[in-house]
This record gives C-alpha cells, structure tokens and sequence, in this order.
C-alpha cells in the first residue's frame, strides 16, 4: 500500500507537475518574453529618434553654411573691371541741374554723393572718376563747364581739380553778407509750422557762418538790418556794399558813411535813348513826383575820353550786323517727338513789300537760306518796331517749341544786377542790335528752325528771336565772354557798364568792347 500510495503520489505528484508546468510556469515565461519584446520596440524607436535628430541638426547646418554662402555671393560687387563698375556706380547717382534760385548747388549735389565717389569708386582711375562725375552732368552744365575750360579738355583736369571747378562754376550766387543778413532778418510765414520754421532757421545760420562773426561785426548787421524804411534802400545795399569789401568795418565808420554820404549819381546826356531808368523803375523808385535835381546832381554831355573810346572801337558801331565766331548754339529735341509742319499764313498786301524786302535782307545778310524741302516748319511774325522797321520772327509756338529740351541756364534778376552795379556812380548802357541774329546755329539744327513764307521754305543759320532755348542760351553766351570784368551786368542783349568814377568807367567800357571785338567780327 505504501509502495501503491508511493507510485500513487508520484503519480499524483507527476500528474501535478506537468499541469503545473503547461500552467503556472508557462504563465510565467510568456509575460517574461512580452515585457523583453517590448523594451526592445522602445529602445529601437528611441535610437531611431536620436538619429533622425542628429540628422536634422546635420541637414540645419548645412543649410544654414549653404544660406551663408549665397547670402555672401549675393552682396558681392566686385564687376569685372572698371568700367562694368563705373556703370553701377552711374546708376546710382543722379543727374545735377543747376538752379540758383532754389539752392541746387552742385556743392550740395556733391556732399550727398562724396562717399560713394571717395570710397565706391576707390578702385577707379582718377581719370575715370573724373568721366563718372561729368556724366551725371546735366546737358546744359556739362555744356557750360566744357565751354569754361576751353581750350582745355576735361581729361586735362584731375578729379579735385574737377570739383573744385564745378563747385565754383554752379555754385551759389549769393555772397555771405547777403546771407547774413537775411538770416538776421527770417520771419514765420503763415504757412510754416514751429518745426518747419526751426529747420529753416537752423540751416540759414549754418549757411550764413554767424558763429564765425566777432562782436563787431554783428553790431554792424544788426545795424543795417534796422534800416527797414523804404527810403533807407539804397543807404542800406550800399552799407552791405561796405561791409562785404571790408570785413573789418566798424559801426563808427557805418554811421560816419550815412552822415556823409551823397548821392553821387552821374547822368551823361548823348544823342542816343538809353532809358536805363524805364517807367517801371521810376514806379519802383517813387521818382515821379521827384525833381531831378534831388536824385542827381551832375549832368554833363558825353566827353572826349567816351568820343575816343567810340572811335578805338569804330568796327562795334557800324550799322552792319555783327557775328559771333566763337560760339555756336545747339538745340537738343526731346525723345520720339514727330517733326511738326505748318503751312504759312497769309500777309496783308499793305505789309508784303516790307516783308519781302526784310526777307531779302536777311537773305543777303546768310541769315536764312531759302530751302525746298523740310521735316520742321513755323509760320512767320510780322512785328512792326518802334522806328517803323519790321522784325520777322518764326511762330515756334505752333509745335517745335514742345519739341525742344529746355536750356537750364537762369537769366539774372534785378537784385543781381543791383548788386553788381552798387558800388558805381557812372553807367553806359550797350544795347546790341538784334543780338541773337549775331550768333550762328549749329548745322544740324538749322532745318528745325525753319520758317514757312508766303515765298516759300527759308532755313534760319543764326538763332532767331522766338525759339524757347534762345534767351538761356544767349545769357550763357554773354556771361561765359564778360565773365572776370568788374562792374558790368548783362541781361539778354543789353550791358550796363559802370564805374565808381569817370576813369574807372572808362576802363571798364574799354574792356567790354575789347571782348565784344574779340568774340565776333
């Protein structure tokens, strides 16, 4: 029994072991195999994580190396040579015009671009800085600079030299005592608001230099800036006169000059109408109601010396019509403009003999030319002088004058001739007789100048009245051949000379007719 109940129990016992083993230990080895597949599924998708981050990090640096290098290539200008970098340096720069009355110097257009020229431009040959600058010239300027240097080139010139020419040539008109004293006198205009009016009077005591006058020198200022009555004009131009000859002048001595100063004008009676004094100055002067005697107290007929200079000078005051030999006018036509014809217009039968014998003259004189065919044509002005003479003028109004660039050149204002003149007691007066008539056209620009008559097409070879760039470029003429001659203004085709006295005046009108003699013939 005890061996059955043995056998039984190992029976038992082996019959509980397999159970025991296909059961609780299978249980226990199944979950140890889920929980080691599980781990590993983690620790593969934490290693695939830290690779795909240092992946990125990678790709992030490459790019940002990449970016860096563009970003570098891209704001790389160095051009090819010297002439690729004369181009984009040109394109950033722009076009100068001179324009005094709205303070567009060229020292002004210079200080805005001077770093681009001392630093941009380093690379660049002086010579070719030098045709950098001169092509952002406007046409007019660079005509007037190049006409200042002649018989010199441009090229001549190194680039400081260049400047410091432009700077002079188109700089501002104004003296410094003209700036100080409208400095002195800034008013606010109704229109101007508190900071507008601070930034005005801020720059126009920069320009003006007053932190550069000494004591007396402001007291002289503050003096003559009260002189604000009408009748104290002239005592006040001629102080500023004083002051901007003698830096060093006193109040004492500006109060000494009014006590003792007379009017010292000079009138010389000839057998020609000056009329330097016309109705709109006499209206501007008050002196209508002003006996003659108050204003001057000299009178005389012209004296020998003026006689002598008439004679010196014979050939200027023929009655033949004088020409200009050395200077042409040019005219330049705007962009994809169409050439304009007009048909003539008809002349009364009353005015046809003077007009044909006009055309006649002109024709004998080679300033027009009679022509068959043209692009350009302007009907003709019949202007009845005041000596009873006629004056033809082409009607260029009608389609050419539109055509045409302007002639950047200003034309003087009366305040520039004043002062000028303000230190002389003696005038003359030349008026050149038709004055534009003098001064030939280019060949090229003849046929837009083209008149059509009632006898057909004439082709003017002379710069005739009427044509829009005619009084700029006339102005420009005058004042390029009497620049550097002391007490002379000019304005169109009349030029008053004047002198503090008679030998001074007479040596100035010398020297005007010498250059007149020397330009034309």
């Amino acid at each position: 029994m005890n061996t059955n109940g043995a056998g039984n129990q190992q029976t038992s016992n082996g019959d509980e072991a397999r159970p025991s083993h296909s059961g609780h230990r299978g249980e226990v080895e199944g979950v140890g195999q889920a929980e080691t597949g599980t781990a590993w599924i983690h620790e593969l998708f934490r290693l695939q994580h830290s690779m795909m981050q240092e992946q990125q990090q990678a790709f992030m640096a490459q790019q940002e190396k990449l970016i860096a290098e563009i970003w570098k290539t891209a704001h790389l200008k160095q051009p090819v040579n010297g002439e690729q970098l004369s181009d984009v340096l040109a394109s950033q720069v722009r076009d100068f015009h001179f324009d005094p009355d709205e303070n567009a110097t060229f020292a002004g257009w210079f200080s805005r671009y001077e770093d681009l020229f001392e630093k941009d431009a380093s690379k660049l040959e002086d010579d070719a800085k030098v045709r950098l600058l001169l092509r952002r010239l406007g046409q007019a300027e660079h005509e007037r600079y190049t006409s200042y240097v002649l018989p010199r080139k441009p090229k001549d010139f190194s680039f400081a030299e260049t400047v410091s020419t432009l700077k002079g040539l188109f700089g501002s008109r104004e003296s410094g005592v003209s700036k100080r004293f409208k400095c002195l006198q800034l008013q606010k205009n109704g229109l101007e608001d508190y900071v507008m009016f601070g930034c005005r009077v801020n720059k126009s005591v920069v320009e003006a230099e007053l932190a550069k006058l000494s004591e007396e020198q402001l007291k002289c200022f503050l003096f003559v800036c009260g002189l604000k009555d009408d009748k104290d004009a002239d005592i006040r131009l001629r102080l500023l006169s004083r002051i901007e000859d003698n830096e060093e002048t006193t109040l004492t001595q500006l109060v000494e000059m009014c006590q003792k100063m007379l009017k010292r004008c000079m009138v010389r009676v000839t057998e020609e109408q000056l009329m330097i004094f016309g109705a709109d100055l006499m209206e501007v002067f008050g002196l209508w109601d002003v006996p003659l005697a108050s204003v001057c107290n000299r009178v005389c007929v012209a004296t020998e010396s003026l006689e002598a200079v008439k004679r010196e000078f014979s050939g200027l005051f023929s009655h033949e019509l004088g020409h200009c030999m050395k200077a042409k006018v040019r005219m330049e036509l705007k962009k994809d403009v169409v050439p304009v014809f007009r048909p003539k217009r008809p002349v009364s039968y009353a005015m046809r003999s003077a007009v044909d014998e006009e055309l006649d003259r002109l024709e004998k004189a080679g300033i027009i030319t009679r022509v068959n065919f043209s692009a350009w044509a302007a009907p003709i002005v019949v202007v009845r002088k005041a000596n009873g003479c006629i004056r033809i003028c082409g009607d260029y109004s009608t389609g050419l004058n539109d055509a045409l660039q302007p002639h950047q050149y200003p034309i003087p204002l009366p305040e520039d001739i004043f002062s000028t003149l303000a230190n002389s007691a003696m005038f003359s007066q030349i008026d050149l007789t038709d004055a534009f008539l003098q001064v030939e056209l280019e060949p090229e620009c003849r046929e837009l100048l083209t008149v059509n008559t009632h006898r057909g097409l004439y082709e003017y070879n002379r710069l005739p009245p009427g044509v829009k760039v005619a009084p700029g470029a006339f102005q420009q003429l005058m004042e390029t051949m009497l620049a550097g001659l002391k007490d002379v203004a000019v304005y169109l085709d009349d030029i008053v000379v004047g002198g503090a006295d008679e030998h001074t005046h007479i040596q100035n009108l010398r020297a005007v007719l010498a250059k007149l003699q020397d330009y034309g013939s």
